[in-house]
């Protein structure tokens, strides 16, 4: 269990410091440009670690279900092989899970301003750019849903 919380704590760390460069450019800099290869960075390093937090709360969730239910089967189920064999999985799943989303986004032309009017460059924001400029969203949508179901 404090394996997971430490792991959980590292993920927490990498998706604040995702979001805190950009709040500290646009509070002391009034810097609100942002580029568009910068956005997408942005949006694949969120989704990354908010993938990475789910897993590690459901290796969590079989953590203390093993320790409830079978308490003397406890150290031969959750081993120190099981916990590593899990964060890679999840780093793996994350990592090529996510690829699609940013490079979707880059395939279409942007003629609008490329400035943001909050912290967080989001799918949002990338969706509205994308509309303002008359880009088709039919293939990303039904890939979003597709996304959606698959992760449920």
């Amino acid at each position: 269990m404090y394996l997971f919380l430490g792991i959980l704590s590292v993920v927490d760390v990498g998706l604040a410091t995702t979001i805190t460069p950009k709040n500290l450019a646009i509070f002391w800099f009034d810097a609100k440009v942002i580029s568009l290869p910068e956005c997408f960075a942005q949006i694949y390093a969120i989704h990354f670690f908010v993938g990475m937090e789910s897993g590690i709360f459901l290796c969590m969730v079989f953590d203390r279900y093993v320790a409830i239910c079978h308490p003397l089967r406890y150290p031969s189920v959750v081993t120190s092989s099981l916990i590593l064999k899990a964060n890679l999985f999840m780093v793996l799943r994350n990592g090529l899970f996510v690829i699609p989303v940013p490079v979707l986004a880059a395939q279409h032309d942007y003629c609008s301003r490329n400035e943001i009017e909050h912290c967080l460059c989001s799918n949002l924001g990338v969706t509205a750019w994308l509309v303002m400029t008359g880009g088709q969203t039919a293939f990303a949508s039904w890939f979003w849903h597709g996304l959606e179901w698959g992760v449920i």
